[in-house]
C-alpha cells in the first residue's frame, strides 16, 4: 500500500518521526503521543495540509513523501460505526483522540487506518514509529511539491 505525507520541506526529515505530534494535538490524539498523519493519496494529504494550514499565505516549500508498506505490515481498520457521533467536530471531540491514544499504548498494529474528516469515504492512515513492523514501512525521497496559486485568492 502506498500512502502520503506532505511536509514543510525544512521538516522532511522529521516527517515520519511522530517528533511533530509530541508537541501539539490533532484529531487522533492528545499531546505527548508519538504518531504520524498519512493519506491513502497524494491528492487527500494535500487537502489535509491545506485544511490544517493556518497562514492566509501558500506554504513554501514543501515537499510530499511517498511511503511504501509491505503487505505484512499489520493495519487495524477504524470503521465509521465505531466512531462518536460529533467525531468530525471542530473544535476536536476528545473521543477521538483518545481512540488514538488507546491504540498507540496497545501497540496493536503498526497502522491505524481512520475516516478522513474532509471526505469520510477516504482513508488517513497513522502510523506508529514505536511499533515493530514500523521499519518495514520504506519511505521514499522527499519530492517538491506546491499548491496552485489559485487556492489563496
Amino acid at each position: 500500500m502506498r500512502i502520503w505525507r506532505l511536509s514543510l520541506a525544512r521538516f522532511a526529515d522529521q516527517a515520519f518521526t511522530g517528533r511533530g505530534s509530541l508537541k501539539s494535538a490533532a484529531r487522533w490524539h492528545p499531546i505527548g503521543t508519538t504518531l504520524v498523519y498519512t493519506s491513502g493519496s497524494l491528492a487527500l494529504a494535500a487537502l489535509e495540509f491545506f485544511v490544517n494550514w493556518s497562514r492566509r499565505s501558500a506554504p513554501e516549500p514543501l515537499v510530499a513523501i511517498p511511503a511504501d508498506t509491505a503487505p505484512d505490515v499489520s493495519v487495524l481498520e477504524l470503521e465509521h460505526r465505531r466512531l462518536p457521533s460529533g467525531w468530525r467536530a471542530q473544535p476536536v471531540h476528545p473521543a477521538t483522540q483518545q481512540i488514538g491514544a488507546a491504540w498507540i499504548k496497545s501497540g496493536a498494529s503498526a497502522i491505524l487506518s481512520v475516516p478522513s474528516v474532509i471526505i469520510p469515504q477516504e482513508r488517513n492512515c497513522l502510523l506508529n514509529p514505536t511499533h515493530g513492523d514500523f521499519k518495514k514501512i520504506r519511505i521514499g525521497k522527499p519530492e517538491p511539491f506546491s499548491f496552485d496559486p489559485r487556492m489563496w485568492k
